[in-house]
């Protein structure tokens, strides 16, 4: 519906789910005034069985941690991995400025800060990812898929993600998009489409998304609703 015939019933209940957003974020935060943190355990006694999914959970469970943890996939070129060598291998060597596809080791699954990421065509789920971008004058955070993850031989330390980008809706449908009045925690539309794959490095990847996809009268494509699902420690600021 357009933002004008948001009736009073739905914009209440988005603010009070905005505001307690906020406040759940608030009392996680390292930022939170001294004066406030005997609020936080009593808080988390009374309202941590109510964050419901295991995704959620995960988001909030792991602190500030940004421990990477790795899953080699299989090295065998067969079936589903020698489809994503061969469709990605050029854009993993010309990123990694490899000059041998042997090094190229290819991942079934990366943790990061306690959340498991994964590529589309083994997780639709685990693969929906808030991604960190450069951009013209600042750092853009931009809702992607993740297609491959891939380590180099001898430095498994440093993983890599192949995405696509999630289309971002133009300037004049953006102003339809009800959802950006209430900020980051109330999420965003995008178009249901993706762009071509690009490759970045995992640790760019800042948290997964809640998808939904809709069908408005007021925009022409069809666009999903994007909710990040991030930790208080974990968006940049």
């Amino acid at each position: 519906m357009p933002l004008e015939s948001f009736s009073e019933l739905e914009l209440t209940f988005v603010n009070d789910v905005c505001r307690a957003a906020n406040l759940q974020l608030l009392l996680n935060s390292p930022r939170l005034p001294a004066e406030m943190k005997d609020l936080r355990t009593s808080f988390q006694q009374a309202f941590k069985s109510k964050l419901c999914g295991t995704r959620l959970n995960d988001a909030h469970a792991s602190g500030t941690s940004a421990e990477l943890k790795i899953v080699l996939t299989n090295q065998r070129m067969e079936g589903r991995l020698a489809r994503v060598h061969k469709t990605f291998l050029p854009l993993a060597m010309e990123y990694t400025h490899t000059q041998s596809e042997e090094v190229i080791c290819w991942c079934d699954t990366v943790q990061l800060g306690g959340v498991i990421f994964q590529p589309a065509a083994q997780s639709q789920w685990n693969s929906h990812a808030m991604v960190q971008l450069p951009g013209p004058h600042r750092n853009m955070e931009v809702a992607a898929q993740i297609l491959a993850l891939f380590v180099l031989k001898g430095e498994e330390d440093i993983a890599f993600a192949v995405i696509s980008c999630y289309a971002p809706l133009s300037d004049t449908d953006a102003k339809q998009d009800p959802y950006r009045q209430f900020g980051i925690l109330a999420g965003c539309l995008y178009y249901n489409e993706v762009e071509a794959p690009v490759v970045t490095r995992a640790s760019n990847i800042l948290a997964p998304f809640a998808k939904t996809p809709f069908k408005l009268d007021y925009i022409a494509k069809p666009v999903v609703h994007v909710l990040p699902l991030y930790k208080a420690s974990s968006h940049p600021t």
